[in-house]
């Protein structure tokens, strides 16, 4: 298992990597508008939760200007957990890994307050299977907020070269409940509003 996880993450590192300015960035703003359909099919209020992404990532961050008066909150790495601190864009600063991370005296946001949250990962398959990096934290994370008595929408976010027909996994990975690329939802279906770009 662990050895299938290694190749996959070889193989996703150099397909993500194999995208061109251009592309990424066409890229995050077709996410952002998926994520926004997203958002507006859940009930109001509360908070989303996003992640600022990372050297090639694909990173949501694009979601933050298209939701004005939405309260988002953003992880941070604090020993092997992540919190989730209410802040805008601007307010992130380099973090875990050199990570863009909330600073620690934000306001905490409560998983209860949780509506959606945006998880980042190496590859997803349609049945939700996500594969992180190896650290953990997201699957802490997520099995935390599984654990609520209504928990928040989770939302994998990758490019769509990402996606994989099965994601390898054992009994401690988090599923997410859908799939963002580009493109749309994976599988294009079940939430109406979400489909192709």
């Amino acid at each position: 298992m662990i050895s299938a996880k290694s190749a996959l993450r070889k193989r996703m590192r150099r397909a993500r990597a194999g995208l061109l300015p251009d592309e990424r960035r066409a890229a995050h703003a077709a996410m952002a508008r998926h994520l926004a359909y997203l958002c507006d099919s859940l009930a109001p209020g509360g908070v989303v939760v996003l992640y600022a992404g990372h050297a090639d990532e694909a990173d949501p961050r694009a979601l933050a200007s298209l939701r004005s008066g939405t309260s988002i909150a953003w992880p941070r790495v604090v020993g092997h957990e992540l919190e989730l601190r209410l802040c805008e864009p601007g307010a992130l600063t380099p973090g875990f890994m050199g990570i863009p991370e909330p600073p620690p005296e934000s306001p905490l946001a409560s998983l209860a307050q949780v509506r959606m949250l945006v998880v980042p990962g190496l590859a997803f398959d349609a049945r939700g299977g996500r594969l992180g990096r190896g650290g953990g934290h997201y699957d802490r994370l997520l099995a935390r907020v599984r654990a609520m008595s209504h928990p928040g929408l989770v939302v994998g976010l990758c490019y769509a070269a990402q996606v994989v027909s099965r994601v390898p996994a054992e009994p401690h990975d988090q599923r997410v409940d859908v799939v963002i690329t580009e493109r749309g939802l994976v599988p294009d279906e079940g939430i109406a509003g979400i489909g192709g770009a």
